[in-house]
């Protein structure tokens, strides 16, 4: 992925040569380079003069080398601060808007407008700061080409004055002084966008570059036929160390067992759904099935449903390979769970969100699976239609052995579908948790 990284870089690099010859083509540059015999006459004419507005010229063509490598780190980092704080705003926007009901529930409007005000806040001042760098190279170049010109009539008009240089002289190297300068201040302009893409550039690589947190040990095994107990033994996770999630939770639930998660929006049940599947690693403390660490290799006999099945699906599969990717569901299973036929022709965007929950539930109902995750599953579906998938997930749980983890914010749920429910908060060993 590194050398796919450089290549990137070295790409763009060449476009911004390849751009650069263009401005300097096109800004008469090198038209000024075959005007050298009429140049060379007028250094010939005033040797003193000219060579010491042409080392001026070198002198400030440093400065701004110095300038540009300077304020092409403050602006890479600025845009990258950007890009983060972007990122931030946008994935809380989609978090409130999708879980726009759970907020009214909880009343939280006033707390959540809060948190976005802050995070509004700070993508806001990035994006001044990074402007106001990109907004410095352009006046920067033009100030520096400045100080080239006032130089070249100080020295003609004053040091070198006197009678001795006439003012098409003077006017004539400050020509050919404004031929070097305008590229590079067109230069200046693909400077910006070229930082910005790069900066972007590099977020992109940041994420494909992310190592896999959860993965095959190399001396992993298969785990054998379960029974489907699965045991909490004082977890902790932290996303960092200045925010924990879970805290010395300990859980043990029995094989075929229907436990409820309850508790408020943000305290870490979907993060503890997320473990027991083994998406995540705990910080401390470990994750047990009947006795043993979860598996390593092959497939995890706990299984997740999410609440938003459009996640859960490839977008680029038709219906019938996504449902067939885990095992090949009986027609009776399909009857049950209301898929139709045709739907196994379509893509995932020709379908609605309970559609696809559907397939995913339905992809999930695996003989080998003893444990399922159900994470609001059916909270975008309407009564009748949670009732019908409700009763087919109980019916396959009493049939197969399953044990369930149901996460629900709905009481009347819990207390219909599970044999025992839990409160988060009577387990999870945090006092509060800022979401």
């Amino acid at each position: 992925m590194k050398q796919k990284k450089k290549w990137a870089v070295l790409a763009l690099t060449v476009l911004l040569l390849a751009a650069g010859g263009l401005f300097l083509y096109r800004s008469g540059f090198f038209a000024a380079c075959t005007s050298i015999p009429a140049l060379r006459a007028y250094i010939d004419r005033s040797a003193p003069y000219s060579h010491l507005t042409f080392f001026v010229v070198q002198l400030l063509s440093v400065v701004l080398a110095v300038f540009l490598f300077w304020i092409k780190n403050k602006q890479r980092r600025a845009w990258q601060v950007v890009s983060n704080k972007n990122s931030n705003l946008n994935a809380y926007l989609q978090e409130n808007i999708v879980g726009a009901r759970i907020t009214q529930i909880f009343a939280r409007e006033d707390e959540n407008a809060k948190i976005f005000n802050g995070l509004s806040k700070e993508c806001r001042k990035a994006w001044n700061t990074a402007v106001r760098y990109s907004n410095l190279v352009w006046p920067g170049i033009d100030t520096i080409s400045v100080c080239v010109r006032a130089a070249i009539f100080l020295f003609g008009l004053v040091i070198f004055g006197q009678g001795n240089k006439s003012l098409g002289t003077i006017v004539a190297i400050s020509s050919y002084a404004s031929y070097f300068w305008q590229p590079i201040m067109n230069l200046g302009n693909i400077f910006n966008n070229f930082i910005n893409n790069i900066a972007y550039l590099e977020r992109i690589f940041e994420t494909i570059d992310e190592p896999v947190t959860v993965k095959d040990a190399p001396d992993a095994v298969p785990m054998p036929k379960i029974r489907g107990q699965v045991e909490f033994d004082h977890v902790k996770f932290a996303y960092d160390a200045s925010k924990t999630i879970l805290k010395d939770v300990s859980l043990t639930i029995e094989a075929g067992e229907r436990v409820g998660i309850v508790g408020p929006s943000g305290y870490g049940k979907s993060t503890l759904s997320k473990i027991i599947a083994g998406y995540m690693n705990p910080t401390s403390g470990s994750v047990m099935i009947d006795e043993k660490p979860l598996p390593k290799k092959g497939m995890c006999p706990v299984q997740m449903i999410y609440q938003h099945p459009e996640y859960a699906v490839n977008p680029r599969w038709k219906m019938k390979k996504i449902l067939n990717e885990c095992w090949t569901p009986g027609e009776e299973v399909l009857a049950r769970m209301g898929i139709e036929k045709d739907w196994l022709n379509r893509w995932p965007s020709e379908l609605s969100g309970g559609e696809l929950q559907r397939f995913c539930i339905a992809r999930i109902l695996s003989p080998d699976v003893k444990f399922l995750l159900c994470d609001e599953i059916t909270t975008m579906l309407d009564v009748i239609t949670q009732a019908q998938i409700w009763q087919v997930l109980l019916d396959t749980a009493k049939k197969n052995g399953y044990g369930m983890l149901i996460i629900t914010h709905n009481m009347a749920l819990a207390e219909k579908v599970c044999t025992r429910i839990v409160d988060l908060r009577d387990i999870n060993h945090i006092k509060q948790i800022d979401v």
